[in-house]
């Protein structure tokens, strides 16, 4: 069974709440705008409007209450839900420049439609799981934002009017916070560190960290008899069922220079050697730890060596709490 939409998904709901109530608040800002102060159509680019924009424009208010619906699903589900939405929102507003007079609009729409395309495959494999790595998300959303700033500049420098291009690209200007908020999201700890090397890069840091003891590990003296003790008689540990085998254990802990390790002894047999398990927190769950085998100890001047069948693979100093 698939587990890994339920494994990926975040807990959290900050990336729902600000996603949705940017869209929400852009879409009202676009209808709002458009009735107000309505393109005169003056200028190099005619823009053409028409059922397509108020289209536009209602998906985006639809789509941020969903979001918010939504929002216990995850950031990630959030995330490719919110580019899907945003970028069919992106391609239904520019349909009415394919169709316009002015050639300008027909090839800026073209380019729009494109990007939204990817923008809305993006955030599919996004939301499916196909892919949990934001990148082309990402690079998306920061053409897109490219290609406002071009237009919007083209249009100024071509109408010699700041007002009127602001009058004739107002929907140019209201997308651009919401191509910013995905990029801020997608910026986020919470995302970065969930995408596939995020996790790997994790989880071979917690390893690390329980892996890493330093040069000096001291164990108390009360420890160092419980190991000592059960090279030879290992009467009064807990007896567990495993496999079939019974297996005796006791648990005792390293101090060392990071932090204390809970350290788990285990014997099958009185012939057999002791095989210690160092681990992060015995109480936690665990696949394995950092694990060897002693046959003999050698003890002098507050230094307990371990050997296993090759030699010293342990060296403990004996000590009380420093």
């Amino acid at each position: 069974m698939d587990t890994r939409s339920r494994r990926e998904t975040t807990k959290t709901t900050y990336a729902a709440v600000f996603l949705g109530s940017m869209m929400v608040l852009v879409g009202l800002g676009m209808i709002i705008t458009h009735i107000l102060f309505p393109p005169d159509g003056s200028g190099i680019i005619k823009v053409q409007d028409g059922a397509f924009g108020y289209i536009s424009r209602g998906i985006l208010v639809v789509g941020g209450l969903i979001i918010l619906f939504y929002r216990r699903k995850g950031n990630y589900f959030i995330v490719g839900l919110y580019a899907i939405i945003l970028g069919v929102s992106r391609i239904i507003r520019s349909f009415p420049g394919l169709t316009g007079e002015s050639d300008y609009g027909f090839y800026a729409s073209i380019v729009f439609i494109g990007i939204g395309v990817n923008l809305v495959i993006s955030g599919y494999n996004h939301l499916t799981v196909r892919t949990r790595n934001p990148t082309m998300m990402r690079i998306t959303a920061i053409a897109m934002l490219s290609m406002y700033v071009i237009a919007l500049t083209f249009v100024y420098i071509n109408q010699l009017d700041l007002s009127s291009a602001v009058r004739n690209a107002a929907d140019m200007l209201w997308f651009a916070p919401l191509y910013i908020s995905l990029i801020v999201i997608l910026s986020s700890r919470e995302i970065l560190d969930n995408i596939p090397m995020g996790r790997i890069r994790r989880y071979s840091e917690s390893i690390s960290d329980t892996m890493y003891m330093g040069d000096s590990i001291t164990v108390s003296p009360e420890d160092a008899e419980i190991i000592k003790a059960g090279l030879s008689d290992t009467s009064g540990w807990t007896e567990r069922d495993v496999a079939g085998m019974q297996v005796r254990e006791a648990k005792i802990s390293f101090r060392t220079e990071a932090g204390d390790r809970d350290v788990i002894l285990g014997k099958v047999s009185e012939k057999d050697g002791l095989v210690v398990s160092i681990v992060g927190d015995s109480t936690d769950s665990f696949v394995t730890g950092k694990r060897f085998k002693v046959q003999r100890f050698k003890e002098s001047d507050g230094t307990l060596e371990l050997y296993d069948g090759n030699g010293v693979c342990a060296v403990l100093k004996v000590g009380g709490d420093e």
